[in-house]
């Protein structure tokens, strides 16, 4: 009986912590993420300072500077002689003007392009990373709660087997039996615990969310959906893939960095310079001194013949740009045969785990059933404990096969609505069965 009430009370303190957790929701989890995470905080730095760099005005502001000094000449100590104290002052503006001034604005407006696409890259990326480890704490707690009632339906069993062994009903085979089976699900319990506990650290560092007794919210029941083949999403990841769309950015960045390379090493320049000086050449003592004044304009252009030559550092440096520009070209290519086989793997995932989770329901249903009568016989004396335990066993598998094909299914469709740029709420709007 003294193992009894341990069993008991060991059960109901494993449970009372789930009863006790705050439930979190996904959209929560995401917000926590977008404010708390250090990562996509660093991002908007980043996105920040690019966007400040490749402002345009930085190029359009001619070079200004104001020179000028204070002299003290002609001082004798000896004559006393006080000497004369003068000044100047002049203005100056230069400004390069050439082909380069044009290219280099249309490659910054593409660096502030892509450097927008990194920080949507890097929020998708935490989004779908706080998704995973959201559905993997789901999976971990649904398989913990199996588990825990499984113990529990154990122990009820450890609970007559005892009672009977007491009466002289039962003999020791029998209750070593039914201990042996509790002890072996409180050690699957500690396991599903401890995996249980990991799930939750690992969300909670993704989101920065404290309280670390969070529940999730009950994983979504998808209805039938009729999915078209891949090539038919690639045509909707064109637009939507963030991936895509910054690859496509880099090609256009290449080119107009060959335009840029071009343009500097190659294409002629002009240079501008102007300047005003205020004042005499030479220093003086009164202020009429500056009724003089100078002004200077001076223009000058440059071609750069020796660039054009083969294997000049101008013809060389304009080749590697076009290098990079192909290679860009390359790496926009490997990324549509990259998304074109995720999102094949997607569909292959989606239809597996649709498969595998109407089977578990169906084997669900069957072992619910099952271990109900083979209980019922079992207390009625037809049949074996090993039966009942082997009853209880495929019943824990069903329901853990059941909660494993559910977070594969909706994991498939997440990987799936990154991949093409929609939502999966809209995905399910528009190729369910259902009306």
């Amino acid at each position: 009986m003294k193992r009894l009430l341990i069993a008991t009370a060991t059960a109901l303190a494993i449970l009372c912590p789930l009863q006790a957790a705050e439930v979190v929701t996904l959209d929560h989890a995401l917000e926590c993420a977008r404010k708390n995470n250090v990562d996509l905080a660093a991002a908007q730095v980043t996105l920040e300072r690019t966007l400040r760099n490749s402002s345009i005005t930085s190029t359009l502001i001619p070079d200004i500077s104001i020179t000028g000094g204070v002299t003290w000449d002609g001082v004798s100590i000896i004559d006393g002689t006080p000497g004369t104290i003068g000044s100047n002052a002049s203005i100056g503006i230069s400004m390069d003007i050439g082909s380069d001034m044009i290219t280099d604005a249309a490659l910054r407006s593409l660096e502030r392009d892509g450097a927008l696409l990194d920080y949507m890259l890097s929020a998708e990326s935490l989004e779908q990373a706080v998704v995973t480890a959201y559905w993997n704490l789901a999976l971990c707690e649904g398989s913990l709660e199996s588990a825990r009632l499984t113990l529990e339906s154990a122990s009820q069993t450890l609970a007559s087997v005892q009672e009977r062994y007491d009466n002289g009903m039962a003999d020791e085979l029998e209750l070593s039996s039914a201990q042996l089976e509790v002890l072996q699900y409180e050690g699957q319990v500690a396991s599903y615990e401890s995996q249980y506990r990991l799930a939750v650290i690992a969300l909670c560092s993704l989101t920065g969310i404290e309280d670390r007794d969070i529940t999730t919210q009950d994983v979504p029941d998808i209805p039938d959906l009729e999915l078209p083949d891949a090539e038919t999403f690639m045509q909707t990841a064109q637009g939507g893939n963030l991936t895509i769309r910054s690859l496509h950015n880099d090609v256009e960045i290449a080119r107009a960095t060959t335009d840029d390379v071009r343009a500097t090493n190659q294409l002629p320049s002009i240079t501008i310079s102007a300047g005003y000086d205020l004042g005499p050449t030479v220093p003086v003592s009164s202020f009429d001194s500056y009724t003089t004044d100078r002004a200077s304009v001076s223009v000058g252009f440059t071609i750069p013949i020796s660039s054009w030559i083969p294997g000049s550092g101008g013809s060389n440096a304009v080749k590697d740009s076009q290098d990079g520009e192909r290679i860009a070209k390359l790496n926009l290519q490997a990324g549509y045969d990259d998304l074109y086989y995720s999102i094949e793997e997607d569909l292959a995932t989606f239809e597996q785990s649709t498969r595998a989770l109407r089977v578990a329901r169906g084997g669900m249903e069957l072992a619910s059933n099952t271990f109900d009568l083979v209980q019922e016989r079992y207390e009625n004396g037809y049949c074996t404990l090993d039966e009942l335990n082997d009853a209880r066993r495929n019943l824990l598998d069903a329901d853990l096969a059941r909660t494993q094909a559910e977070v594969d299914m909706i994991l498939a469709l997440s990987g799936l609505s990154y991949d093409i740029g929609m939502d999966v709420e809209s995905i399910i709007d528009t190729y369910s069965l259902e009306e």
